[in-house]
């Protein structure tokens, strides 16, 4: 018995063998359109362009079917294909000379350019809600608004996506359409996320998975599932993530949605390397490498992929020149093509694990290298961001002038920035560099960033790297300050936070630095007189160290972890002096 989809394609071939090509266009169309929203996407691909050879190359109806085909190549992340048949819109709809053809022509650009290449996405989209303004319609005026909003979170102008995405979730809402409601709202969950209102992220999510699920729309539940999961993980409620991000999972397998996969199984990478399964998360992550790279367009999931990779499983496990190579292998690759942002989001883990390592000239080349992209297609916080860390590794080479220089200038873009975002990154940087400088001017400033970026970490909600290292450099900064001869309180301060350090980096596996982490605390508690638990914390500083160490073949790369890196070089030679009995 033939479903409903094979009884189309049937009758479509039956009025085609007997000559009559309306009903054959017609029950083609049927077929193709049933197709998709089953996400049965190679059937799809097949009955539009069936249905295209029966078709004028100026009748209007042929950009419909063009539309309807390229939405399922997007969905199947065949850009070449897309592309030809967004170019044939635009063309189209200049023959037909009509804005509304012009409109859905615009969008469908926005769309290949979001999958490829985003920095080039905003301006069909402006000239989209141009047209649906001129139009007066709110539909449409949604749809624009709607791709502006993702544009501007895929270059990190949260504030502008939240301001964009709750536009058009409003234009929806209230034209009574809950499916496209529910895309904004799950993409909205993001812009939250990013702003630290993981609550609201949540909420937003979740109101897009009943949305979703009340319109049918098995596509947009999935996505919105993943969100959910996204947002528990970021409130550090990792079962609760699990088990949506395996839902989502499941439902873009169904659907053989390629991209969102990729997504997933990042995301459930995350989850699972907190949940201390770091076999599992290894599995996931690879999993999702490889379809990166076998259909290409996912620029954002790739690098941070990789990213998250040597965040979650190379740096706990010691394995800092193997996670170099392995991103290093990827960058080089990356380099031969044009996919800019890529090799960017590459080079960002490979700063991550140069820096680890004591290669702050080679870092600083890197960090220089993002900058003009950054300049060019961010947001102001990223933009910002990018200042800070070079200001930090300008100190890590004794450049102090500069370093501070630079850090001033960061920290002012923050404060002038006309959008408003989380400062906490910019300021543990500026904490970061103020403790390496060391003059005490430098220090008390350091200390009041230091303490303003622990507030902001701590009000994102979750136990976070930033917030470790947030918490170290303050303890740092309070020891320093005390060996200055300022008094007070700053022996209990440093020990207030290398305790919490030191519960946050053992409960919380993404902070991997446990060897600056152990250090820090050790120093405190010798501070207050607690020699014995202070040599326990050292020796175990001294341990991860040597871990590090001992896994770096490379003799030039093990020489600039243990000597480069300032901490390390304080513990071993610490260790040694104890050990000495000096």
């Amino acid at each position: 018995m033939l479903d409903g989809i094979s009884r189309l394609a049937a009758l479509a071939y039956h009025y085609s063998q007997a000559g009559v090509e309306d009903k054959a266009l017609h029950y083609l169309t049927l077929a193709g359109d049933q197709a998709r929203a089953s996400y049965a996407n190679q059937d799809a691909i097949r009955y539009y362009s069936q249905a295209l050879e029966y078709v004028p190359e100026d009748a209007p109806q042929r950009l419909d079917l063009l539309a309807a085909r390229a939405s399922v190549y997007d969905l199947m992340a065949q850009r070449v294909a897309q592309l030809a048949d967004v170019e044939a819109m635009l063309q189209l709809a200049e023959v037909l000379d009509s804005d509304t053809r012009r409109f859905e022509s615009l969008n469908a650009l926005a769309d290949y350019y979001l999958a490829t290449l985003f920095i080039e996405a905003r301006a069909p989209a402006e000239k989209a809600l141009a047209i649906a303004q001129k139009l007066d319609d709110p539909v449409r005026e949604g749809h624009a608004l709607r791709r502006l909003g993702v544009e501007a979170q895929m270059r990190w102008a949260s504030a502008l996506s939240r301001k964009l995405l709750e536009a058009a979730a409003a234009r929806f809402r209230e034209a009574g359409q809950p499916a496209e409601t529910a895309t904004c709202l799950h993409l909205l969950s993001v812009s939250l996320g990013r702003l630290d209102d993981y609550a609201a992220a949540q909420q937003a999510a979740e109101e897009a998975v009943d949305l979703s699920r009340a319109a049918g729309d098995k596509r947009q539940e999935a996505g919105s599932l993943n969100s959910v999961g996204m947002a528990l993980l970021q409130q550090a409620r990792y079962s609760e993530a699990l088990t949506a991000a395996q839902a989502a999972l499941t439902l873009h397998r169904e659907l053989g949605d390629r991209g969102a996969e990729c997504r997933a199984l990042n995301n459930l990478g995350n989850i699972l390397s907190l949940l201390g399964k770091p076999g599992q998360a290894e599995s996931r992550y690879r999993e999702a490498l490889v379809i990166a790279e076998a259909i290409g367009g996912l620029t954002e999931v790739h690098g941070f992929v990789v990213n998250n990779m040597i965040l979650h499983l190379f740096r706990p496990r010691g394995e800092y020149e193997a996670g170099l190579d392995f991103v290093t292998e990827r960058l080089e690759k990356a380099l031969s093509g044009e996919d800019h942002v890529l090799i960017n989001r590459l080079r960002y883990a490979r700063q991550a694990l140069l820096i680890a390592l004591g290669q702050y000239a080679v870092a600083l080349e890197d960090v220089r290298s993002a900058r003009p992209l950054a300049d060019r297609v961010m947001g102001p916080q990223p933009r910002a961001l990018v200042r800070a860390y070079a200001g930090r590794l300008h100190a890590c080479l004794g450049q102090g002038e500069l370093a501070r220089e630079i850090l001033a200038e960061a920290l002012r873009r923050t404060e002038q920035a006309t959008e408003a975002f989380p400062a906490h990154d910019v300021l543990r940087h500026g904490a970061g560099a103020s403790l390496l400088l060391g003059e005490r001017a430098d220090l008390r400033q350091g200390l009041a960033h230091a303490d303003r970026a622990v507030s902001g970490c701590r009000g994102a909600g979750h136990a976070t790297d930033d917030l470790a290292d947030a918490l170290c450099t303050k303890a740092r900064l309070h020891l320093e300050l005390l060996n200055a001869g300022e008094g007070g309180q700053h022996a209990g301060e440093a020990l207030a936070a290398s305790s919490e350090l030191v519960e946050l980096a053992e409960a919380y596996l993404g902070a991997n630095e446990y060897e600056r982490y152990y250090y820090a605390h050790s120093l405190a508690l010798r501070a207050n007189g607690h020699d014995d638990q202070a040599d326990d914390y050292l020796q175990r500083a001294y341990e991860r160290v040597m871990l590090v160490a001992g896994k770096t073949q490379d003799q030039r790369l093990r020489q600039s972890w243990l000597e480069n890196v300032r901490d390390n070089r304080e513990i071993v030679a610490e260790w040694e002096a104890r050990r000495k009995g000096v």
